[in-house]
């Protein structure tokens, strides 16, 4: 009977995580999309022009800051859900073991997705590129919010969503290998980019297999931010 109550336990915890990453994926797209127009009238009104930068990072941030407190209720309210079952926990092996793992297997995605960005000539074309590039002329706090949405507050949601929640729960239905791709491929077609959408694929792989590997969601974490610290740096100042 233990063994089967613990069974239904997992399921239920497994349900759970895969119905609140839905949630927190819906969540983050309207909060983004009604805060953005919350802001774009605030900013006309009040000083006459509209900054594209500064509306894309307060929005940003308003859903970061709500679905972090979705997963905090999310937490709280659910008695058998820790912070473990997202990922957030000691993993496997020892801490420079676990970041080596995660520094050979970001090296080996980065060389895969130049071979891709050389046989296809693709070349970033997103609108928040331009935008970004934008704020280097809209003085420092400008950069500065965009660095914290982009760089640092960005990646820990997105991987608590995909990762946390969504591949967690997907492991416990699937074969590891196939909660990775599914769980990276739902992150590809999250963020609307048709053109990205192979390389956010691979990067998105590259987390999860990171996560599946050291069994902790630290190390993918620190590499989304690298990825997209990274990404921000040459938008700022071209190739490196």
């Amino acid at each position: 009977m233990s063994k089967l109550s613990g069974l239904r336990d997992r399921v239920e915890r497994a349900d759970g995580r895969l119905l609140m990453a839905a949630v927190l994926m819906v969540a983050i797209m309207a909060t983004q999309f009604v805060s953005s127009m919350f802001f774009s009238l605030t900013l006309g009104v009040f000083t006459g022009e509209q900054s594209m930068p500064l509306i894309l990072a307060l929005a940003a941030l308003t859903s970061y800051v709500v679905v972090l407190a979705l997963i905090w209720r999310n937490l709280q309210a659910d008695e058998g859900m820790i912070i473990a079952d997202i990922g957030l926990r000691v993993g496997r092996f020892s801490w420079p073991l676990t970041f080596g793992l995660a520094v050979v297997i970001y090296l080996t995605v980065s060389m895969v997705a130049g071979v891709y960005v050389e046989l296809t000539g693709y070349v970033n074309e997103q609108q928040v590129a331009e935008w970004v590039g934008e704020s280097q002329n809209m003085g420092p706090l400008v950069v500065g919010l965009l660095v914290l949405a982009i760089v640092v507050v960005g990646p820990a949601v997105e991987e608590l969503i995909f990762r946390g929640y969504l591949q967690s729960a997907l492991s416990e239905m699937m074969p590891a290998w196939a909660a990775v791709l599914v769980s990276a491929l739902v992150f590809g077609a999250f963020h609307l980019e048709l053109g990205a959408f192979p390389l956010l694929v691979m990067v998105g792989a590259a987390f999860g297999a990171v996560y599946q590997i050291t069994g902790t969601l630290w190390p993918a974490i620190l590499m989304h931010m690298v990825s997209n610290g990274l990404a921000v740096v040459q938008i700022f100042y071209g190739e490196f």
